[in-house]
């Protein structure tokens, strides 16, 4: 199946979802006397809903060097970690209910409630 392959760090890392995409990130943020870099590989699964992490690097060096390629992958690198990127309806609930207690407190504060 079509995918993509990060080599970098002496690592070859490849990854292809048949439901869902992969991806990788090259990101510079500024903001601070250096700014922030990194480099993220990851995949997205539709039928589970999970965001699949194969490889994080948060800070690039200058002179850092990787490839990226398009590839035939046979079978996916192992991953770093597999985050829910759907929340469940009982953990959205209770995340509603949390922002409305912060809210409603602020408001009370403020004698408007």
């Amino acid at each position: 199946m079509i995918g993509l392959e990060l080599q970098t760090d002496n690592k070859t890392i490849s990854a292809s979802i048949e439901n869902g995409g992969v991806q990788i990130f090259v990101n510079k943020v500024s903001g601070n006397k250096n700014g922030n870099t990194g480099l993220t590989f990851t995949a997205y699964n539709k039928e589970d809903g999970n965001m699949i992490t194969f490889y994080k690097k948060n800070e690039l060096s200058l002179g850092d060097k990787f490839i990226i390629k398009v590839v035939d992958v046979i079978e996916n690198s192992p991953y770093i970690e597999i985050n829910p990127l759907i929340m469940s309806k009982e953990k959205l609930i209770e995340q509603k209910l949390m922002n409305y207690r912060v809210l409603k407190k602020e408001l009370e504060e403020l004698n408007l409630i």
